[in-house]
């Protein structure tokens, strides 16, 4: 694998389009933002700062209706629309209903039996990524059992 300084060491220093761009880009590979808590890394220290919510546990978006808090404000405006019943997607196979077309195609699943999630380590294949994410730590504990 290739380290920062080895791809910065290949670049040219020419003033044509495509060595611009390849100089722009491996400035911004020496701008890396690092996470303290984990392997995450970014470009951006506003994606950085977003990311640790995760670890903070921040959530400063309160919802009106309930005890709902939410680390983004785009985050609080899907909750809303629980309440409010704002753009609902509603399944055609049974009368599940939700605010978001991504949960309406993780839910049709189950009625497809799709299982686009594939586990690296054996056969196992889900309809879920937490599912999967679960299924994983299996693999986990057989590995420091042995």
């Amino acid at each position: 694998m290739d380290t920062v300084e080895s791809i910065i060491e290949r670049g040219e220093s020419s003033t044509d389009s495509t060595s611009y761009g390849r100089n722009a880009r491996k400035q911004n590979l020496l701008k890396m933002h690092h996470c303290p808590h984990c392997d995450y890394s970014t470009t951006g220290s506003y994606k950085l700062g977003r990311h640790m919510q995760k670890h903070t546990g921040k959530r400063p978006f309160s919802c009106p209706f309930c005890p709902y808090a939410a680390s983004r404000k785009a985050f609080l405006k899907q909750h809303v629309k629980l309440h409010t019943g704002e753009e609902t997607f509603a399944c055609s196979h049974c009368s599940y209903t939700c605010v978001r077309k991504d949960y309406l195609k993780a839910h049709m699943r189950r009625h497809t039996g799709e299982r686009p999630y594939a586990c690296p380590h054996c056969l196992y294949h889900a309809a879920q990524k937490s599912t999967l994410n679960i299924h994983m730590l299996r693999h986990k504990k057989s590995y420091k059992m042995a």
